[in-house]
């Protein structure tokens, strides 16, 4: 049975992933637009390269935000790019161009999140996670 999608005015539910399925995945297609998981897209040496670039080249910057009725750090960096920024990463420029041919989007900024490890958010944490990292390898 099909996926309603927004094309026929209905919300599609958050789909269930195949386990075995290695092609392009609809994630969610709704009245604001759709997230489409393609495994691949971009090689693993081709992405540890852009990745090491941006790690080290960017100018990430840290921010603070209101929840829980208290003001905390946001648990990331953030960078941000316009695409039209004559000063924008050569790596960001493949990166875009590599995305906006899969999506037949374009699109006129960048946004980079760097999180600490995989254990980071905007919900309260525990200060010491030796015992998460421990347990955890995510090689």
């Amino acid at each position: 049975m099909p996926m309603p999608s927004h094309r026929d005015g209905n919300l599609a539910a958050m789909a269930q992933l195949s386990l075995f399925d290695s092609g392009a995945q609809m994630l969610l297609d709704d009245t604001s637009g759709c997230i489409v998981l393609i495994p691949d897209l971009v090689d693993r040496v081709t992405a540890q390269i852009w990745f090491d670039q941006l790690h080290g080249g960017s100018a990430w910057k840290a921010g603070r935000r209101l929840m829980y009725e208290r003001e905390v750090d946001v648990p990331r960096l953030r960078a941000h790019f316009r695409s039209d920024d004559p000063d924008l990463p050569g790596t960001l420029y493949e990166a875009q161009a590599v995305v906006a041919n899969a999506a037949n989007t374009a699109f006129d900024s960048i946004g980079l999140n760097l999180y600490h490890d995989q254990y980071d958010s905007v919900a309260p944490q525990r200060k010491n996670r030796t015992a998460h990292t421990a347990q955890c390898d995510p090689k």
